[in-house]
């Protein structure tokens, strides 16, 4: 089960996600959205690992509250690289 194979890797020196199973076992298509609570996406424009465009257009995928905020000037931790943005935009979209 995914939360024994999470408690496994609490244990461990450097944790391995790739021994985590997948959480979606089918594919997401726009006929098919199964995103119902509300979803706030913050991407780093300078995200080298994860390019901004790689989560356009996602709209679709979501029944809840969908909000996406690219962050100039941020990479690829908006969390570490500039935490009080990263806030701000949390609490607008909390309201």
């Amino acid at each position: 089960s995914i939360s024994s194979s999470l408690l496994k890797l609490k244990d461990e020196p450097k944790p391995s996600f790739n021994k985590v199973p997948l959480f979606v076992s089918h594919t997401l298509t726009s006929d098919n959205p199964h995103v119902f609570i509300p979803s706030l996406v913050l991407h780093g424009a300078l995200d080298g690992v994860n390019p901004p465009t790689s989560s356009e257009g996602k709209e679709a995928f979501f029944r809840g509250p969908y909000k996406r905020v690219v962050l100039p000037m941020i990479g690829h931790f908006p969390q570490r690289e500039s935490p009080s943005i990263t806030a701000e935009e949390i609490l607008k979209f909390l309201g």
